[in-house]
């Protein structure tokens, strides 16, 4: 398939998932329910169990932090009653888990090596190159990353709770993003200068 047509496809999807289940159905918990349930078994099909599980995993302390707060908003009734707080949060919630997963499979279906292909110029080609290293970049980071936090002494001291889980998983986070914005700097001049040396200095 041609990566304008590829492009097409996959925008198309975002579109109609958007309108339908975050518009049109979003109060609606039935069809919030069923649509997670077609987005997981998409997302098995697409990352295997075990990747689905790893994802799920990542994406699991935002995911009892949201269902916190609706918690408690049901809890101490704040605003609304408890039934509203509870309808809220399961569609809320619900529509978290399948809109990340979709949007996970959606990015499988674009390969970036397809879109070298468009007919642009090398200035905005470069950004496709660019966003492709940084999109390896991170990806290859995370794990290492991990590992690093892992080693703190601080954070390998006492019992190991949610909360601790959670401070890591924004430590990593932070980092990834600061990591990846001086990638993008660098790798970003470095581009420029061959491109600069290809097509301006004379041979």
């Amino acid at each position: 398939m041609k990566p304008q047509y590829r492009l097409l496809l996959v925008s198309l999807a975002l579109i109609v998932f958007f309108v339908f289940f975050c518009l049109i159905y979003l109060e609606n918990i039935p069809v919030q329910l069923v649509v997670l349930g077609v987005v997981l078994l998409l997302s098995a099909w697409t990352f295997k169990l075990k990747g689905l599980l790893k994802k799920l995993y990542h994406f699991l302390p935002f995911i009892l932090l949201l269902f916190g707060v609706y918690f408690i908003f049901a809890l101490f009734q704040i605003g609304q009653n408890k039934d509203y707080w509870i309808h809220y949060g399961i569609t809320r919630t619900t529509l978290l888990i399948s809109s990340l997963m979709f949007i996970q499979v959606l990015i499988t279906w674009l390969k970036i090596d397809t879109f070298l292909d468009f007919p642009l110029g090398i200035e905005k080609l470069k950004y496709i190159i660019l966003g492709k290293m940084l999109y390896k970049i991170a990806f290859s980071s995370y794990s290492e990353l991990c590992l690093f936090v892992d080693s703190i002494p601080a954070e390998q001291a006492g019992k190991i709770t949610l909360k601790k889980k959670f401070r890591k998983r924004l430590i990593v986070l932070l980092a990834l993003i600061t990591y990846v914005i001086n990638e993008a700097t660098l790798k970003g001049e470095m581009i420029d200068e061959r491109i600069w040396h290809c097509h301006q200095v004379p041979k």
